[in-house]
């Protein structure tokens, strides 16, 4: 599980307001629009918060944080297209501010247009070297690209910059536990939690490394922590289904796939997985119904379960 950072900014001083405008219009009132932005901002209604920065765009066009801001709203809206031509307007107005190709470089990621991702983050580097969240941008496309050597690197540089840093603890251990190196990757989680013990995908991370260390117990009760912290995500529920399922207690693994399932109805892992406990539990014809899911799904194990037990 894999986060990457926005920069939201308090505030940026207007550029050229005064010629920008027609009519004079108090600065004062153009701030508390902004203000009124990032109070909604952190109340999580971003709907809200980009009618702010909207208005004042409209009045102050070259309020370079508004557009800054306007983009991460829109970039966790799923708005990237949106989130990009706000970036674009900020570079066009601010060409050396570290922080625009940072958050353009994190939008760019979620599109999976990796190589103008790592573009934009080797930018935000050469013109701010000490910014620890850009060395964890790139890190996090290269652990996209499977590149775990250079993306460990990375997630090191960020975390020697700002050592509470603690997503990037969290997805260094992803990226070790990649390459096999679970004892550091368990290390590593357990700093994260130290510094934020609300991080699920912390407990998530750490429970995958001790599955793979044959610490079942100690997995499930990550896995059981992350999902106290989170409950709505498919992936905690599978993976507790697995170690469910390697402690033979499969009843408690169908019920963990199914839920998997509920929360993303196309997760052909969690079809297969549940078929295998299906399977374990002397019912066939679930468990071959399931795998039918899993191979039209995508899933590449599910055929060998057809067509060993479902002909």
């Amino acid at each position: 599980m894999k986060r990457l950072n926005l920069f939201v900014l308090a505030f940026l001083p207007l550029l050229g307001f005064a010629q920008q405008n027609q009519k004079s219009v108090d600065s004062n009132y153009i701030d508390s629009l902004y203000d009124k932005g990032i109070a909604k901002r952190k109340a999580a209604d971003y709907k809200g918060a980009i009618a702010d920065y909207t208005k004042v765009i409209y009045i102050a066009p070259e309020y370079t944080s508004a557009y800054i801001n306007r983009g991460a709203m829109r970039d966790l809206l799923k708005d990237y297209n949106g989130a990009l031509e706000d970036y674009d307007k900020a570079i066009e107005l601010k060409p050396d501010e570290a922080e625009i190709y940072n958050n353009r470089g994190n939008t760019k990621e979620h599109m999976h247009n990796y190589s103008e991702a790592l573009h934009d983050f080797n930018k935000a580097i050469a013109l701010n070297p000490d910014l620890a969240e850009a060395y964890y941008g790139k890190a996090i496309v290269e652990s996209d690209l499977s590149d775990y050597d250079h993306a460990i690197k990375n997630y090191s540089k960020a975390i020697e910059l700002n050592p509470v840093y603690s997503a990037a603890y969290t997805n260094r251990a992803d990226a070790k536990t990649n390459i096999n190196d679970f004892k550091d990757a368990i290390e590593d989680c357990t700093k994260a939690i130290a510094l934020d013990p609300q991080s699920a995908e912390s407990y998530y991370n750490r429970g995958t490394a001790k599955v793979n260390e044959n610490d079942n117990k100690g997995a499930l009760d990550d896995y059981n922590k992350a999902i106290s912290i989170n409950n709505n995500v498919a992936e905690f529920y599978n993976n507790r289904g697995i170690v469910k399922a390697n402690l033979k207690d499969y009843s408690g693994a169908i019920i963990d796939y199914s839920k998997a399932i509920t929360l993303n109805p196309k997760y052909a892992d969690a079809y297969c997985n549940r078929g295998v406990s299906k399977f374990f539990k002397n019912n066939k014809s679930g468990a071959c119904a399931d795998w039918i899911i899993a191979n039209e799904g995508g899933n590449k194990g599910a055929v060998g379960y057809l067509q060993k037990y479902c002909k």
